[in-house]
């Protein structure tokens, strides 16, 4: 729970071209300023294509990650559930997430953060994504449902203290991508009309309330600022938080 003395968890999320990955590099820069030791799980499962042990991440005071990861369950979401021109079942996709979560947190996060009581996560995607693009994607996916998936489970075990939303118009956010995005990383998910549906979901009571009702704070971040501006309102929205 919230209150719990382990750590600190930041998730930061929006639809895609809202400048998440450029907010995460710029809180990267200002906890390095401030004298933390930041490990990013991201680069390191990029290039190792596995997760870290715990000797390696003993010395972090903040770990980034994102979901879904880039090895094992989320190596597979990545290059074969959701990549553009995949026609997977829904359902299965939905699971595929919450393995990788039960994972993530389950082998990586929880034990960090029970050995680490005043680490940080700062962390790119989460269990509110799944809640806002997954019933979007059939009929057949609830809320009650994803809730109830023993992955999701696993990290809602653990809430954010804060989920920093990014909010953008869709046809901005499709502006800015237009032109820098490699068509081998677009997902089944980039099309406008999903992405406009999705920008609403974010305000989703439904999508909200399982945080709510555990304390996480959620901050609304206008992205149509520049990074500099978004990137001070996230760090005045974590600031409070720290340890």
């Amino acid at each position: 729970m919230n209150d719990a003395p382990l750590g600190r968890i930041f998730v930061l999320d929006a639809i895609d071209g809202a400048g998440k990955s450029t907010v995460l590099a710029n809180l990267r820069n200002r906890f390095e300023a401030a004298g933390k030791r930041v490990f990013d799980l991201v680069e390191y499962e990029k290039t190792a294509h596995q997760f870290p042990t715990p000797d390696q991440l003993a010395d972090a005071d903040v770990l980034i990650v994102a979901e879904p990861s880039y090895c094992s369950v989320g190596a597979h979401i990545r290059e074969h559930l959701i990549k553009a021109g995949s026609t997977p079942d829904p359902r299965e996709v939905a699971e595929a997430f919450a393995a990788d979560r039960a994972e993530l947190y389950g082998t990586i996060l929880l034990p960090w953060l029970a050995s680490h009581p005043t680490g940080i996560i700062l962390q790119d995607r989460g269990v509110i994504t799944s809640l806002a693009y997954q019933p979007l994607t059939s009929e057949t996916i609830t809320t009650e449902w994803l809730l109830a998936l023993p992955g999701n489970q696993v990290e809602l075990s653990r809430t954010p203290n804060a989920i920093l939303l990014l909010e953008l118009d869709p046809d901005v956010a499709r502006a800015r991508l237009a032109g820098r995005n490699d068509p081998s990383q677009q997902q089944i998910y980039d099309r406008d009309d999903f992405q406009r549906t999705l920008a609403h979901r974010y305000r989703d009571e439904q999508v909200l309330a399982p945080f709510r009702a555990t304390g996480t704070q959620i901050v609304f971040i206008d992205a149509t600022q520049g990074p500099e501006e978004v990137t001070e309102d996230c760090w005045r929205a974590i600031r409070p938080h720290l340890p």
